[in-house]
């Protein structure tokens, strides 16, 4: 496997039926249709994306696809409570490729952890050249490391949870 395949890391996650995930940065929606499988009829999806131009493509694929449990939001999760959503509502947040690329990482990272819930679990997934910046940041904002993913040869997946 060369680069991320979304369907594959979404599966080894056991996401579960009527959960809550939070796809920070989530782009074009790349991991929206196997989130939604995972997460069911009785599960929503929060897309939070900055750039409206991707979170009106999300609009319209949850049209195309009837993705009803989908929730696009145009939001910036990196400034804390950027993103709108509630304290503490998230089962599962998704951060794909965000913070090797993120100019506010420390307080992206402090808003993951304001949406996540106490039991819940952060994945990360980034290019193999950041992992030791992206560790430290994770680290320092609260998380810690309880597994890994498989995500291919040109990147790492981290599973996480809070520490405070």
């Amino acid at each position: 496997m060369a680069f991320a395949n979304p369907g594959s890391i979404v599966k080894s996650l056991g996401i579960e039926n009527g959960q809550t995930v939070v796809d920070i940065g989530a782009g074009s929606g790349a991991y929206l249709e196997a989130l939604a499988e995972r997460v069911g009829g009785n599960g929503i999806i929060y897309a939070i994306e900055i750039q409206k131009e991707l979170v009106t493509k999300i609009g319209a694929t949850v049209q195309q696809f009837n993705l009803k449990m989908v929730k696009p939001l145009w939001a910036d999760a990196e400034v804390l409570g950027g993103t709108t959503l509630p304290d503490e509502v998230a089962d599962w947040v998704l951060v794909a490729n965000v913070l090797s690329l993120s100019t506010h990482s420390y307080i992206l990272v402090k808003e993951v952890a304001r949406i996540l819930k106490p039991s819940g679990r952060v994945v990360v997934i980034d290019w193999q050249k950041s992992v030791s910046a992206v560790k430290e940041v994770l680290t320092q904002g609260g998380f810690r490391l309880v597994g890994e993913v498989t995500a291919g040869s040109h990147h790492f997946g981290l599973i996480l949870t809070k520490t405070i």
